[in-house]
């Protein structure tokens, strides 16, 4: 939450009602759209955000199987198909450290310490949790690549 509010995030409540949440998230299209935004990326299989296609490219991001709404899938310009995490264990094994010379004249070999495996944010947070954190952790690095093109005013690449 520090992140956010440094970079002048601020949370955006909305009532506790059905599809709040969405017409919030349509709301502030809407209004991207209005300051010349015209790419728009949703984690989402719900048909009403097809209208965001009325505004500009508009790539849909979903599990792979998951049921994606037919105008969603229609008016997208791009479907993007995420497997979807596991944590069950690798598939292939994990690579092995080289190993640490043979000590001669009588002394002890000992193993240097291994790193421990760091868990991945899909590990620590499964099904759309992860999603929710990779679509945040995308509107902060756009937040962020504003703020810079905006500070050293750096033209920003026109819209394709």
């Amino acid at each position: 939450m520090s992140l956010l509010a440094e970079l002048g995030v601020a949370p955006w409540p909305v009532p506790a009602k059905p599809d709040a949440a969405d017409d919030a998230l349509l709301q502030h299209a809407r209004y991207i759209h209005e300051r010349g935004g015209r790419t728009f990326t949703v984690a989402s299989a719900d048909r009403q955000f097809a209208d965001l296609a009325k505004l500009g490219d508009l790539e849909v991001i979903a599990w792979e199987n998951q049921p994606v709404a037919r105008a969603l899938e229609k008016a997208a310009t791009r479907v993007r198909r995420l497997p979807y995490p596991t944590t069950g264990a690798p598939t292939e094994p994990a690579p092995t450290a080289p190993r640490e010379p043979t000590p001669t004249h009588g002394t002890t070999a000992t193993s240097p310490a291994r790193p421990e495996a760091r868990p991945t944010v899909s590990s620590a947070f499964p099904g759309p949790m992860s999603a929710l954190l990779a679509g945040l952790g995308i509107g902060v690095g756009q937040r962020l690549a504003t703020a810079i093109l905006d500070r050293h005013h750096l033209p920003r690449s026109p819209p394709p």
